[in-house]
């Protein structure tokens, strides 16, 4: 009995291997699907790869020769505003430049002119009057005080040839031209200042002045004489200027200016006085 069932036993086994197989096989195939679903398939290491090494490759690089290409660049034009600069020149030590209207050190003025004048001569018993176109002129010498103002010595004259005379004595009056071929000058030397307010100018003087008239002869020999056929004493005399000075330089100028003159003086007799008025335009230059 026992011997059977030692041979049953097996054959059973060996019965239920294929049912097993199968049920294994199932198994391991639904493992492996789970697996590659979920991304987990782990199929074990890979076997080493064994490569040959690579034998190193030497490539030979020719020189490449460029040819440069020229290259021409158009110039732009280029515009630089000019930038305004102020430039401060520093005098030199001891010099400093003079301006035009500025008066200083020496100062001289001459001027003439034609003006009108009438000399007019009074005593007891009648008067007298010259009158007529005369030659006018006045110097000036001195110096400037100031930038706008000078002091100076002047000599001023009035004078008056072939003038119109004009006489009244004993209630009789005549007139006439003198013809006598005299001429009658008055002068007048003074001290006196010039003031200017830049190129507009105003001079006044006053001193000594005196009256004469001469008279010139010619003789067949060519020979011409001037003779003083009256003449008056010293008395007071007053002259005026105003104008304008056109700056020719730092230093001279060219102007124009009127001028008046008045003289009362004592004749030589003892008994006639004579007034005398002068007026005139003048063209005068002058040094400052």
């Amino acid at each position: 009995m026992i011997f059977r069932t030692h041979r049953v036993v097996p054959s059973a086994v060996f019965a239920m291997i294929p049912a097993i197989t199968l049920l294994a096989t199932s198994a391991v195939q639904a493992q492996t699907f789970d697996a590659q679903v979920s991304g987990q398939v782990n199929f074990g290491a890979p076997p080493p790869v064994y490569t040959q090494p690579q034998q190193p490759v030497y490539v030979q690089q020719q020189p490449v020769y460029a040819q440069p290409q020229p290259v021409y660049v158009q110039p732009q034009p280029v515009y630089v505003q000019p930038q305004q600069q102020t430039v401060l020149v520093q005098p030199q030590p001891g010099y400093v430049r003079r301006s035009w209207y500025a008066h200083d050190g020496f100062f001289f003025r001459g001027a003439i002119g034609i003006g009108y004048s009438v000399f007019s001569g009074s005593s007891g018993s009648g008067t007298v009057s010259l009158s007529g176109v005369s030659l006018n002129g006045d110097v000036a010498l001195g110096f400037a005080a100031t930038p706008s103002l000078a002091l100076h010595l002047s000599l001023d004259y009035a004078g008056i040839f072939a003038p119109s005379v004009s006489a009244m004595a004993g209630g009789v009056t005549t007139s006439g031209i003198d013809t006598s071929g005299a001429t009658y000058n008055l002068g007048i030397i003074g001290v006196g200042s010039t003031y200017w307010v830049t190129n507009f100018f105003m001079s006044g003087s006053i001193g000594a002045a005196y009256m004469s008239a001469d008279q010139t002869s010619s003789y067949p020999c060519g020979t011409t004489v001037s003779t003083t056929v009256g003449q008056s004493n010293v008395g007071v005399g007053l002259n005026l200027m105003a104008g304008w000075d056109f700056p020719l330089s730092p230093w001279w100028a060219l102007g124009v200016s009127g001028q008046f003159m008045y003289a009362r003086m004592p004749d030589s007799d003892g008994v006639t006085t004579w007034n005398d008025l002068s007026g005139a335009i003048l063209l005068q230059f002058s040094n400052y």
